[in-house]
Parts: C-alpha cells; sequence; structure tokens
C-alpha cells in the first residue's frame, strides 16, 4: 500500500529533559535525508516494502530558524555588487613587519 501525500508525514519530538530529538517519518524525501546523518532505530515495513523509519538525532543535529527574506532594494544592490565584482569592504592593507605588506 503507498501512502497518499496526506498521509506521508514526518513528526519531530523533544523535551525539556531530553538531549535528543525523536524523528518519526514516513515521507521517502526525508528519510533519505535522515539516513545521511542517523541510522534508523526502528523500520517499519508491510508488504510493499519500507514505509516509515524512525531516528534519534542529538539536539544540536537540527536548528529552527527564523525564515531570512531580502527586500527587492537589498537583493537588487547584492546583485550589482556580485556583477559588478567590487568588494562589498574596503581592503586593507596588513603590515608583516620586515618589509612584507599583503593587500
Amino acid at each position: 500500500m503507498k501512502l497518499s501525500k496526506e498521509e506521508r508525514e514526518t513528526i519531530i519530538r523533544i523535551s525539556d529533559a531530553d538531549e535528543l530529538w525523536d524523528v518519526y517519518s514516513s515521507s521517502p524525501k526525508m528519510m533519505r535525508k535522515l539516513d545521511r546523518v542517523a541510522s534508523a532505530c526502528e523500520v517499519r515495513e508491510n508488504g510493499n516494502g519500507i514505509y516509515a523509519k524512525c531516528y534519534q538525532l542529538h539536539k544540536n543535529q537540527i536548528s529552527i530558524r527564523k525564515l531570512y527574506s531580502l527586500s527587492k532594494n537589498d537583493r537588487e544592490d547584492r546583485i550589482k555588487r556580485v556583477n559588478s565584482n567590487t568588494p562589498s569592504l574596503p581592503q586593507k592593507s596588513l603590515n608583516l613587519g620586515n618589509n612584507l605588506q599583503v593587500k
């Protein structure tokens, strides 16, 4: 039995007392990603093969971050800088002594 898109899910759980994230996934794409960083501690199969896996990951292996987006003006400014090959920060000379200088 193949799962529908609505049935393919990934659930991530942690409590304040734990150092490990418990991850359950029935999404093939997410299972492939998790297989690269952890070993499945439980594999669930039916007659058609594997349909879900459970993993445990250290709390530092998963990060939650704010969605990052640039304004249209910021995006255009960055594109101009990249296309003009000008450095974003001014270059400084570094004097290493003994008449050696790095620019």
